[in-house]
């Protein structure tokens, strides 16, 4: 039994049953190019870390650096009046650091120009943080902002290895 139909000029002509399962094969085909392409697409991106990866390393063996630390560090500093505690923090060059300033005394901030951070002004028993990445080496000065109090010795330093 066949399953066509003849058009008004005795045309044979595809019944819909046939239509429809072109559509379906089309449309699964369609949807197989769409998973391949993004699953090589993902392949393709991971490659392309990778070889980032490996470029910096060779660029950082060549130039006789070493590769940054990712390390994060956590630093508790007490702000009393006219001195931070502890005076000096140390880190290596790449870690992120994270500074918790606890005002004990009087009116406080703590800023390091050098990485262009600094905590808010805060009152006594109030706390704040910063964060970023020590990404130069060297000696850096914290301080304290307010009046003259970096003047009067408010002041630590950040020495980055």
């Amino acid at each position: 039994m066949e399953n066509n139909s003849e058009d008004s000029q005795g045309q044979k002509k595809p019944a819909h049953g046939s239509m429809w399962t072109v559509s379906v094969v089309v449309l699964v085909v369609a949807l197989g190019a769409i998973v391949f392409f993004n699953k090589d697409s993902a392949q393709l991106k991971q490659q392309a870390a990778g070889m980032v990866e490996k470029q910096d390393a060779v660029i950082g063996s060549v130039s006789g650096e070493t590769k940054p630390s990712s390390e994060e560090k956590v630093f508790n500093i007490v702000g009393n009046n006219f001195s931070f505690s502890p005076a000096e923090i140390r880190v290596k060059r790449g870690d992120t650091v994270k500074i918790v300033f606890n005002n004990k005394v009087g009116f406080h901030d703590l800023v390091i120009d050098e990485y262009s951070v600094r905590t808010p002004q805060i009152q006594a028993d109030k706390s704040a943080e910063i964060i970023f990445t020590a990404d130069k080496t060297g000696t850096f000065e914290y301080y304290c902002s307010v009046g003259q109090h970096r003047a009067m010795g408010m002041k630590g330093n950040l020495i980055v290895e």
